[in-house]
């Protein structure tokens, strides 16, 4: 059976197959009774549409993401997923008493101050607190670290360390570090991992008495927690952490 259409029924047929697709393409809200999940938004936008696109793969899991950014940012999140799910941090309540609450938190996209602040365990922002605190808990938090531009090829061997150097911190803090297209499936291995949500309870912690037992090297798990005083006495007493692969 062959069909004639006028112009203007073409158009208004392949407008409602593009509608019909993008709104296949948006996240999902997760179910109500899903894991507590936190997804920050810092100060940029870079990579955020990727983190989405990541975070989105996770439709079929029992999560419940809950979207934070302030300001103009709040706007700029919901664009992008199609729907009013983020919200201001301004409304947030207490950072550190959510960082007790939720699951996990993400960093959908970092940016450099925010990175420093928790780097140098300073928080001055809704953010750096949420996000150190978190890590303090040992709840499980994976980081985009897309924004930071570490792999700048003009950038001077020196100039990337130094770039690099507070996504090293997080890492030994116990933050899980990966470009946005990896958040769901970083997310994901997390909170499936032996023991659950809970797993954080049973990761090995280090403190300072710990560095200095150690002998120019300590070898850390991979889900080892490092605190920020065990951080600083060994970049004073010279002493190497190292973490083994998982």
């Amino acid at each position: 059976m062959s069909h004639n259409f006028d112009s203007a029924t073409i158009e208004r047929l392949v407008a409602a197959a593009v509608a019909a697709v993008l709104a296949e393409m948006q996240p999902r809200p997760a179910a109500a009774d899903g894991r507590r999940v936190a997804v920050l938004v810092s100060e940029t936008t870079a990579g955020l549409d990727f983190a989405v696109a990541s975070l989105g793969t996770l439709a079929d899991f029992p999560v419940r993401l809950e979207w934070l950014a302030s300001g103009r940012g709040v706007a700029s999140v919901n664009r992008r997923l199609g729907a009013e799910l983020c919200r201001d941090t301004a409304d947030a309540g207490c950072p550190l008493k959510l960082a007790s609450e939720v699951e996990a938190v993400v960093v959908a996209t970092l940016d450099r101050p925010t990175a420093v602040r928790v780097a140098m365990t300073t928080p001055e922002t809704f953010g750096s607190k949420l996000l150190l605190e978190a890590l303090c808990l040992g709840t499980p938090v994976v980081v985009a670290t897309d924004a930071l531009g570490l792999d700048r090829p003009e950038a001077t061997p020196q100039l990337r360390h130094a770039l690099a150097e507070p996504v090293g911190r997080l890492e030994v803090f116990g933050a899980s570090c990966v470009e946005a297209v990896d958040l769901g499936a970083t997310l994901r291995t997390l909170l499936s991992g032996p023991g659950g949500v809970n797993a954080h309870e049973n990761r090995p912690l280090i403190t300072a008495i710990e560095v200095e037992a150690a002998d120019g090297e300590l070898l850390l798990s991979a889900d080892a927690i490092v605190t920020p005083l065990a951080l600083d006495r060994a970049r004073e007493l010279g002493v190497k952490l190292r973490r083994l692969p998982a």
